[in-house]
């Protein structure tokens, strides 16, 4: 009498790895895509209560803050609005002004830090700011181009995970893109006019 043992082969042990790998691939792409998705949407979040701070502002008789010339070369009037979880923001060149963090503080509800936008070696977090948009050439262009005076035009920049984001659908401001970083992420900028 034989036994028969009932044991698996290793070939389908094998087989069996093979299509958990499989199965393990497809689910880590897919949640990758869903935070990405949720960072872009809790980033939109936070761009839309500064929008609404600097429109609280105007409707309480405030200008804009204006940026100082505190930075270094590009970025002598670009101030971050907040660090981000990393303790970073956007540039080790770019400062942090505690008179503009006030200003929009007085207006700000409920706001949150925006999470890390993954680039690589790249260090590009938070939010930054700058009013009015003639300190660059560039800005002064943008300005013009969309409609703005740009002496009275605040610009908000930041960047989204994945490429050709559509930055529009950020409301409240007249906005522009670009693809960043190769074209895996997006660059945006949102224009906010100053009615004082």
């Amino acid at each position: 009498m034989k036994i028969k043992n009932s044991a698996f082969t290793l070939i389908e042990l094998l087989i069996v790895i093979v299509i958990i790998g499989i199965l393990a691939t497809i689910a880590f792409s897919t949640f990758k895509g869903y935070f990405k998705k949720a960072n872009n949407t809790q980033r939109i979040t936070v761009v839309k209560q500064y929008i609404d701070a600097l429109k609280r502002m105007n409707a309480s008789g405030e200008s804009f803050p204006i940026t100082k010339n505190k930075g270094k070369g590009y970025y002598k009037h670009i101030v971050c609005l907040f660090k981000t979880e990393t303790g970073t923001c956007h540039d080790s060149d770019i400062h942090f002004s505690q008179e503009v963090k006030d200003q929009f503080d007085k207006h700000l509800k409920g706001i949150n830090k925006s999470k890390k936008v993954d680039l690589g070696s790249i260090n590009r977090d938070g939010i930054i700011y700058s009013y009015p948009a003639t300190f660059y050439p560039k800005h002064i262009s943008e300005a013009n181009r969309y409609g703005f005076p740009p002496a009275k035009t605040a610009i908000l920049q930041f960047i989204m995970d994945g490429k050709n984001f559509n930055c529009e659908a950020i409301d409240g401001g007249v906005t522009a893109h670009s693809n960043y970083n190769n074209s895996q992420n997006t660059y945006c900028v949102v224009f906010v006019e100053d009615k004082i």
